[in-house]
């Protein structure tokens, strides 16, 4: 696609670069970036990087031994050096997000003019969260691409390497193994195996390096940590977006902000964190009878994006613990929706097309136009109080819902 080709994305990705290694001069935060670069040093010093509060602002790493591992030709080199590495990174792989979502929803199949808009529209869609993962240095835009990339290998038939991608990305951060309940629901045992043995590779390979009883010291320090983050994120009343956050605002009495007040009623720490929980099995269970039936493949690319998109929807909601920056993950579900718009000469002929064109417009409001960019900080905070990204988020599973009956099986 001419819109984008190799040279327009080597502007575009150093005129960026540039302007986002500007901020991380300016901007004196500790980045995701600079934590996951701390722990790999402390592994390879011996010590412990779960035990520690890392960075000036005292922060915690979540992520794998391994991860801290690969990170070693990073480690002993400076701030400067490793963000723009990372930055680059991230460009590519961002890149390849969108070659992918023209790929899967095989967009080259439409006139260029809507191409152009698809790809424009998807942008807009996504720079909010583009731009916290990027100037955060987050993890988001990886995982992103590696989900999207495993689909195209799985529908192309190549399951082993399917399998080592899924695998290396869950070893790192455990946000995708949804994708891999989804390769189990659908009866796809090999990449199942194929995951699980990679798996269990990865969980191994820096016993090479640092030895096996210090591997399984960090595996278990790991696992405590993790455990630990899940127990205290089952319900957070800190604004960020997902279910965690969202029930407990609506069923505990909390301060109020703009003198309004948002809980209808008052519940013990127990009960909201069974409601917690019962909000998120509803959400997974109206998500499997969104995507198609068990036990068999996808009949198109088409209809196996559409059910990524819904997982990928669902895991900023159910997860706990998640920040603003993990919404890129609705990435996919607006790509599906836009595609679906776009995709017909008569859009109004075609069923479900009013009410998903609404549905993405009020989330595109509530999900990318509330920064503080737009509408000021005051809007923005007013926004996170409320909630108002999660209810966008609602919008956005409502529009799937809708254009469901549209696709083929």
């Amino acid at each position: 696609m001419a819109f984008v080709d190799a040279r327009w994305f080597r502007v575009f990705a150093v005129v960026f670069t540039a302007f986002i290694f500007y901020l991380s001069w300016i901007v004196n935060l500790d980045k995701d970036l600079d934590i996951f670069i701390e722990a790999s040093r402390l592994v390879f010093r011996g010590e412990s990087p779960y035990e520690n509060w890392l960075g000036t602002a005292g922060l915690k790493y979540y992520y794998s031994p391994f991860f801290a591992m690969i990170l070693y030709p990073l480690k002993d080199t400076p701030q400067l050096f490793y963000a723009f590495v990372w930055t680059l990174l991230n460009f590519y792989l961002v890149f390849r997000v969108f070659a992918l979502l023209v790929e899967l929803l095989a967009i080259r199949g439409i006139d260029v003019l809507r191409q152009r808009l698809f790809i424009l529209f998807c942008l807009a869609c996504s720079v909010r969260f583009l731009l916290d993962n990027l100037s955060l240095g987050q993890m988001t835009v990886m995982l992103l691409w590696a989900t999207l990339e495993t689909l195209r290998l799985w529908m192309a038939g190549k399951w082993l390497l399917a399998g080592a991608l899924l695998a290396l990305v869950i070893n790192i951060k455990l946000l995708p193994v949804a994708v891999f309940c989804y390769f189990f629901y659908k009866g796809s045992w090999k990449v199942c195996l194929a995951t699980a043995g990679f798996s269990i590779l990865l969980l191994w390979i820096p016993s090479f390096v640092w030895g096996s009883a210090f591997n399984q010291q960090l595996h278990g320090d790991w696992l405590n940590t993790l455990t630990g983050t899940s127990v205290n994120s089952i319900v957070e009343d800190d604004n960020r977006p997902g279910l965690s956050s969202l029930i407990p605002s609506l069923v505990t009495e909390t301060p109020v902000k703009f003198g309004l007040q948002r809980n209808f009623m008052e519940l013990g720490p127990g009960a909201v964190q069974i409601v917690t929980n019962i909000g998120r099995l509803l959400f997974v269970l109206f998500g499997v009878a969104l995507i198609s039936g068990p036990l068999k493949k996808p009949g198109s690319t088409a209809r196996a994006f559409y059910d990524m998109s819904v997982i990928c929807l669902l895991t900023p909601l159910v997860y706990p613990h998640q920040g603003k920056y993990a919404l890129l993950y609705t990435l996919p579900a607006y790509a599906v929706c836009i595609w679906f718009l776009l995709q017909t000469e008569k859009p109004w002929r075609v069923t479900g097309y009013r009410p998903v064109f609404i549905l993405v417009a009020i989330s595109f409001i509530l999900v990318t136009l509330t920064t503080d960019g737009v509408i000021t900080r005051t809007g923005s905070d007013f926004a996170e109080y409320y909630h108002l990204l999660s209810y966008g988020t609602f919008a956005l599973l409502a529009a799937l819902w809708k254009m469901k009956p549209g696709l083929k099986e």
